[in-house]
């Protein structure tokens, strides 16, 4: 099934995403080409090693060409990349491919690089009571893994800072502004999203969030109480991860997710059987939800309808069974531009905010 002819199924069902065509990005299909401007440096950050000193913070920049033609404001896609907080790249094959695929749709999109393990960082004074959270929920002695890993949220905002600063001149609408991690990448992506201002520190603005076998991970002691930071009002949360993950258990994805139902957060949640670890475990561009409807696809509409303030109105779903409509939580909240949204569910409507949660079972 194409992505258009789902569109269409979706619209008998009572949801009404938009095609593409239409004057408000992003758009279902692929309709622009893309620019990419490589290694722009995106801010500067303290590190001790090979010595001390300030090191170039890099991204990659996706601009789709001609989008915005009309005057719109284009919607912006940070992607944060995974590694363990250890390595990877900003370049990484899978991220180069969702990055385009983004830009196609008529997304901005930053993938950034930020400081590892290696960099022996120093993360900034603005999140210090992060840093201390992390040390603390460590039993007092700082790892390496976990400066590093407050060092990315920190690296991560910069980025944010970078992108509103430049979006006058990139036409980005700074209020539909998503963040997408992968692993480490996810991990800081919510706690950015999540877990800043429950220790005094601004969070950002965001529009939704994409979480790839990520979690929560402050108290680093306290796994409940980590996801428990998410809270009713704050960005939209869409979740993939391998139930078999020996990496970062899924166990931590589960209580996010619990947390989103409870606090009535927008989300979506795809958790994979026999699936393990990281992007080759789990191909979102072949996986398929129900026929000829990738997980990268998934991704795409959910996004769109985020930023279009309607969500798909469906609790949960078998693969393949688009007409079991069910309601497990009656308030649903949906942000458009700035403004939120608290709805009341409806099995027969279509409320510009629900909750979704979508099982794959082959």
């Amino acid at each position: 099934m194409s992505l258009r002819l789902l569109c269409i199924v979706l619209c008998l069902f009572g949801v009404q995403p938009a095609v593409a065509g239409e004057t408000t990005l992003p758009t279902v299909d692929p309709s622009f080409d893309v620019a990419v401007t490589t290694g722009l440096v995106y801010g500067v950050g303290e590190v001790q090693a090979p010595i001390p000193g300030l090191k170039d913070l890099l991204l990659d920049l996706y601009e789709p060409t001609a989008a915005g033609a009309h005057g719109e404001l284009l919607p912006a896609l940070v992607i944060i990349h995974g590694g363990g907080f250890f390595g990877g790249s900003r370049q990484q094959e899978h991220l180069v491919q969702i990055a385009n695929e983004m830009a196609t749709r008529g997304y901005v999109v930053v993938s950034i690089d930020y400081r590892l393990v290696p960099d022996e960082p120093v993360p900034s004074p603005r999140v210090e009571p992060i840093l201390q959270a992390m040390i603390d929920g460590q039993g007092g002695t700082p790892t390496a893994n976990g400066v590093a890993a407050v060092a990315a949220i920190d690296d991560g905002l910069t980025a944010l800072d970078w992108l509103r600063e430049a979006a006058g001149s990139l036409g980005v609408d700074p209020a539909r502004i998503g963040i997408l991690g992968g692993s480490a990448g996810a991990i800081t992506s919510v706690h950015m999203a999540y877990v800043l201002d429950n220790y005094g520190v601004p969070a950002p603005a965001l529009s939704f969030v994409v979480d790839l076998w990520g979690g929560s991970l402050i108290p680093p002691d306290d796994p409940a109480a980590a996801a428990a930071h998410l809270e009713a009002g704050e960005p939209p949360l869409f979740v993939i991860h391998g139930i078999e993950d020996r990496s970062v258990p899924v166990e931590l994805s589960e209580l996010l997710v619990a947390r989103a139902l409870e606090q009535g957060v927008v989300h979506e949640y795809h958790p994979i059987e026999g699936a393990g670890h990281g992007f080759g475990s789990i191909d979102l561009f072949n996986r398929e939800v129900t026929p000829g409807v990738t997980l990268f696809d998934r991704v795409l509409i959910w996004s769109r309808e985020v930023l279009m303030s309607s969500p798909m109105f469906v609790d949960s779903f078998e693969s393949g069974d688009t007409s079991a409509w069910s309601s497990t939580s009656p308030l649903a909240v949906a942000r458009h531009a700035s403004v939120e949204k608290r709805v009341t569910a409806s099995r027969n409507g279509s409320p510009p905010g629900a909750i979704g949660i979508y099982t794959l079972t082959r």
